[in-house]
């Protein structure tokens, strides 16, 4: 069993996507027979409970995976921490390795510095010095660059003025699941999370993910004024922002359930009717000056595909890299609220429709957009660096 090491920028445990997208992906490199040791920071002091405190968002799988980590209460310089941790552990060991690197700082030491070959994902623009780093690791022909997008293979590469042939381009990803046909469309899941759910709906629409500016909750808040017969589902978001969305509405129609547990969301994806993924046309990750919208990958898209519930999207140029207006979703005008209430009106009167987009749907992403196939494009750049 070959050893692969990950040196990510995240904390665990934690509900960031990042924390989400790594997890994910070492789990799957770890099912295509690989030993996998991620780098990381921790936000719990016993490192004993890591992999107990995270079985229990991701699931018992977490425990095939090595933590190599280090807890800290101070918040700055985390990334460039979990570089010096992964250099000073990875110089211990003999042999060659084989590395895939989320962490700028160490990609820039191993890649630049050391000139090993190593895989270097990015999935934003860099600005001030590190741009100049990330433009150094980009360049170096013993680094292969994984971007989430095409649009942003065009975009780093207009940036940096590189050949677009520098990257290689991985979407995002969901888990395995076999088939979608045995999926309950049980109600009494969620009424037993939500009891007044148990109202005579029309139809119940579910959004999964922040609440950050830029994710369409004034969308669907507006879609619910419009449709009081219709039931709007919105999990997600902290508790300040779940705070000052209630604050401003007292609709009947639409519920803020906050964080659920990652396993859980993913089941209770499967128990709406619809799924909305109503992407403005700036997005913020959370991050001041960090504006996704033009070149972002979302999980949740890949999630939403995986469950055999049909999708209505905002219609942005990056998404139709994956979605297809009346093909696998309902593609719309990201800002007109009357061309989401229409495209919900049409998969209430036309229930073959909604069958048809999620089956064409859940087809293309089990060929296509599982992490186990991402994992295997991975192990397949790493055969051919190292």
């Amino acid at each position: 069993m070959k050893n692969f090491y990950y040196i990510s920028p995240s904390i665990f445990p934690s509900r960031s996507a990042n924390s989400v997208h790594v997890i994910n992906q070492c789990l799957s490199l770890a099912e295509c027979e690989c030993n996998v040791i991620v780098y990381a920071k921790r936000s719990i002091k016993n490192k004993s409970e890591l992999k107990n405190e995270m079985s229990l968002q991701f699931g018992s799988e977490i425990k095939s995976l090595d933590f190599i980590t280090f807890f800290s209460r101070f918040k700055k310089a985390d990334n460039l921490k979990i570089a010096i941790l992964a250099i000073l552990h990875l110089h211990k060991l003999k042999g060659d390795k084989q590395i895939l690197s989320r962490n700028l700082y160490a990609a820039f030491w191993l890649g630049v510095i050391e000139r090993k070959s190593i895989i270097f994902e990015t999935h934003l623009l860099e600005t001030s010095f590190r741009k100049w780093i990330q433009k150094k690791i980009i360049i170096k022909k013993n680094v292969k660059t994984i971007v989430i997008s095409k649009k942003l293979k065009d975009i780093l590469a207009k940036y940096h003025n590189v050949s677009p042939s520098r990257f290689e381009v991985l979407h995002d990803a969901a888990r395995n699941v076999n088939h979608h046909n045995n999926f309950v469309k049980n109600k009494d899941d969620l009424v037993k999370i939500i009891p007044q759910l148990g109202g005579k709906w029309k139809i119940i629409c579910g959004y999964f993910g922040q609440l950050y500016p830029g994710r369409g909750i004034e969308i669907i808040e507006s879609m619910a004024r419009e449709r009081a017969e219709v039931l709007f589902l919105i999990f997600g978001g902290n508790d300040e922002d779940i705070q000052i969305r209630q604050k401003n509405n007292n609709l009947k129609n639409i519920y803020f359930g906050g964080h659920v547990d990652y396993l859980l969301a993913q089941k209770m994806m499967r128990s709406v009717d619809v799924l909305l993924m109503p992407y403005q046309k700036e997005v913020s990750v959370g991050t001041v000056g960090h504006d996704t919208a033009r070149w972002m990958s979302p999980m949740k898209m890949f999630e939403y595909m995986s469950t055999g519930v049909p999708i209505v999207s905002s219609n942005l140029p990056v998404l139709r890299e994956i979605l297809k207006d009346n093909v696998n979703a309902l593609l719309v005008s990201c800002d007109i609220v009357d061309d989401w209430i229409s495209a919900i009106d049409r998969l209430l009167l036309e229930p073959k429709l909604g069958t048809l987009l999620a089956d064409n749907a859940f087809k293309q992403y089990q060929v296509n957009h599982t992490w186990s196939i991402r994992a295997k494009k991975i192990l397949t750049i790493a055969d051919r660096i190292y």
